[in-house]
């Protein structure tokens, strides 16, 4: 996805491209773009601070998992930065599907019914088939982050 966005917005003549790259990954950016190598998750923050005070729009790729998106959305929004990207309001809903159908009930937008199952013993007597179980672990944010 990074050399995909990153080759696109750089073959536009009046952006200049600049872009985080985790120093154990290989370099997928075409040569216009301005590649920032960090080593530590401090690095990335800093970098990512700075860059993103700098720039007049803000991209985030980065992973749904542990608040990773989230965490770097906020972060580019206390530096000043704009994203391109969603809001932090709009990850943090997101990243929880059962919180995303609920979301669109209550604003009217069509959602399939979903059930928060915390425990074998809450499994609903009745249930439609078809069916999706989800395990929430996946995408759970640290405490911190919850709603």
């Amino acid at each position: 996805m990074i050399q995909a966005l990153s080759a696109d917005f750089a073959a536009l003549e009046e952006f200049s491209v600049a872009v985080l790259r985790d120093s154990r990954l290989p370099s997928l950016h075409p040569d216009p773009c301005q590649v920032t190598v960090v080593d530590s998750a401090e690095a990335e923050q800093l970098a990512l601070r700075r860059l993103a005070s700098q720039a007049d729009w803000t991209l985030l790729i980065a992973p749904e998992t542990e608040g990773a998106l989230l965490q770097r959305a906020r972060l580019v929004e206390a530096a000043g930065g704009r994203l391109l990207s969603p809001s932090p309001e709009c990850v943090q809903i997101t990243a929880n599907k059962h919180a995303t159908a609920q979301h669109f009930q209550q604003h009217g937008i069509p959602a399939p019914q979903g059930v928060f199952i915390e425990s074998p013993a809450d499994w609903p007597r009745q249930i439609a088939f078809p069916c999706i179980l989800k395990d929430r672990k996946s995408t759970r944010l640290n405490s911190s982050h919850r709603t």
